[in-house]
């Protein structure tokens, strides 16, 4: 997720308040049961982003104990770094 907001944030892209990215921020949103279309547990709204495998998958990886960071003395990061993984192999639309 670190490589993922310091490219946004480099470019420029902010979140919808105007702020920079954070790695809690997108931790949330990518958490969130609105990519699924859900606008409470069960109910559907609008059109998934994600199908319910995937983001199951997702959560799964993300919450992982194995994904949290310990640090040490000196070191920069946020709590779920991933590790530098690529989420796009997670990540598929709905659809694809």
């Amino acid at each position: 997720m670190h490589a993922i907001i310091a490219d946004w944030n480099e470019k420029g892209i902010q979140t919808r308040t105007g702020k920079y990215w954070r790695q809690a921020t997108l931790r949330s949103i990518m958490l969130n049961r609105a990519m699924l279309g859900e606008t409470v547990v069960g109910v559907i709204g609008w059109e998934p982003i994600i199908d319910a495998e995937t983001f199951e998958r997702l959560t799964a990886l993300i919450t992982s104990p194995s994904m949290k960071v310990r640090h040490s003395p000196g070191v920069e990061g946020g709590k779920y770094t991933m590790g530098g993984r690529n989420l796009s192999r997670w990540m598929r639309p709905v659809g694809v």
